[in-house]
This record gives structure tokens, sequence and C-alpha cells, in this order.
């Protein structure tokens, strides 16, 4: 297996209250790709994501007046710049995206986040997250979401020194109608991971912390395209034979070999 990657990421700055938010996506979105977004809302209540997105979780879990939602989609390249989700009243918000390449198909295993950690006037924390099927070549990535009007990220967690985030809403109106946001990844082999401490900067308030960990693709389900190939071959499904023909190929220089692990990968023909 081999590291997921994210590719570009982008971030929305909503300083203008709305009850139809509109997140920036990140550019260059290729079909197969796995998008995934965030946003923290200065409003009680649920959002409603555009068909072909899914949500991991839409929630209040701190004490702030906010809600706060994850989701992802499996693009097919008709994304446009933005995703519009519908609020629960006119509010503003901050949101987060990323576009990530060399993923497990998320129609097949979804990220998966850890629990939610929550404080108030404190660094926030995310708690540990420990996905579904073991060690493997994860990448994780850490977010936090908070009521007010923090100035930035001082220092993000330890390890966290890629495609570090930061949103805000900020500081027009009362502290309780804005809020902040940040992220930042890296990638470990583990079973399991526990981000770390924040250092947020400005007066802190409400927040929620979690750890999002994203599969790194199953070589049957990336397919295979020689060189020379006319189609696509699906792992077990389109097998070749060595030193032969491949189906659907006019020549078969590079080949596909079945490890005693049961996975089909790229060999070099004699």
């Amino acid at each position: 297996m081999a590291f997921p990657s994210v590719s570009q990421t982008n971030t929305t700055n909503g300083t203008t209250a709305t009850g139809t938010a509109a997140i920036n996506l990140p550019t260059g979105i290729l079909s197969g790709d796995l998008l995934i977004a965030y946003i923290r809302v200065a409003i009680i209540g649920g959002h409603t994501w555009p068909a072909g997105w899914n949500e991991i979780f839409d929630e209040s879990p701190d004490a702030a007046d906010d809600v706060q939602s994850l989701a992802w989609r499996k693009a097919d390249g008709s994304e446009g710049a933005t995703v519009t989700l519908t609020a629960n009243g006119n509010a503003k918000f901050a949101a987060l995206s990323w576009r990530i390449t060399g993923a497990e198909s998320p129609t097949v295993q979804a990220p998966e986040v850890g629990a939610r950690t929550t404080g108030s006037a404190t660094q926030p924390d995310a708690g540990t997250v420990t996905p579904t099927g073991g060690s493997k070549d994860y990448l994780w990535i850490t977010v936090y979401g908070m009521e007010g009007e923090q100035t930035g990220v001082t220092t993000y967690p330890t390890n966290y020194a890629s495609n570090q985030l930061f949103a805000n809403s900020g500081t027009v109106g009362a502290v309780t109608t804005n809020v902040t946001c940040g992220a930042a990844n890296r990638t470990a082999t583990a079973s399991s991971e526990n981000a770390g401490v924040w250092s947020v900067a400005g007066t802190l308030d409400d927040w929620t912390a979690f750890t999002i960990a994203v599969h790194p693709a199953d070589v049957r389900t990336l397919g295979w395209r020689g060189r020379y190939a006319d189609t696509a071959l699906q792992g077990p499904e389109r097998p070749v034979m060595q030193g032969g023909m491949t189906p659907g190929c006019r020549k078969a220089p590079d080949v596909l070999v079945r490890r005693q692990s049961g996975l089909w990968v790229p060999r070099r023909a004699a």
C-alpha cells in the first residue's frame, strides 16, 4: 500500500451571514478523487448537503450555539468551484476542504473520525481515532472548530506540518456570531492516532477537535492500465496471464502477477 495524498486544499471565510453557505472546493478535481469538506456555522441547527455528499457527522457537541458538519464525496468531474449547503438560518461560518488522491474508494471504505473532544477557554486537543482494519499507511487530518474571534494558529499539533489551514468568519458583530477553524495533516503507518494539542492565538472559547483517518487504496480497487491498454483492468476480476497477452490490450509489456497475499501487482514481463 501507499499513503493517500492531499493534492489540493481550500478555505472559506464566511464573513457575511447567510442561510446558504458556499464552501470553496479545491482546484483540479478529477473523477475518482476523494473530496472532504468541513464547516462550522455560528448558529444552532443541522445542515443539508446536496446530493452526492455524504455526512460523517452534523452536530453541536460543545457549549457554543454553533453547529459543525463533515462530509465526503467521490468526485465524478461535475463538481464546480463550490459546494453549497443549507443552514438553519442566517449566520457566518468558516470552512475547509481537501482533494485527496490514492485513497480507498469511499464507497468501499469511507474516511473515519474518532470521538470528538470538547473544551472551553483551553487549547484544542483531538482524541484518539482507531480506524477499521488495523495498521495501514493512513493519511491523518486533524481539525478544530471554535466559537469566537481567534487570530490564527501559533503552533499546529506535533508532526502535522502539511497543509496547515486556518479559516474564520471575521470580527464584525458579537463574539458569539463568529467562528474559526483549522486543520493540518500527516501520514503515518499505525493502527491509531492521537494528534495532540493545538496552540491557537487569541481569546479561546468553546471548541471541538477531532482527527480523520483516510484509508489507503487497496491495489485491487485501483485497477490497472498498461501503457498499451485499451481498457482498465480490475484486480482479480480481470486477471492477466504472466508473460502473455492482456485481455483488452494490444501488447502487454507490463503485466500483473498475483502475490500470495491475493493482490494483483504490476510486474515487468521478460
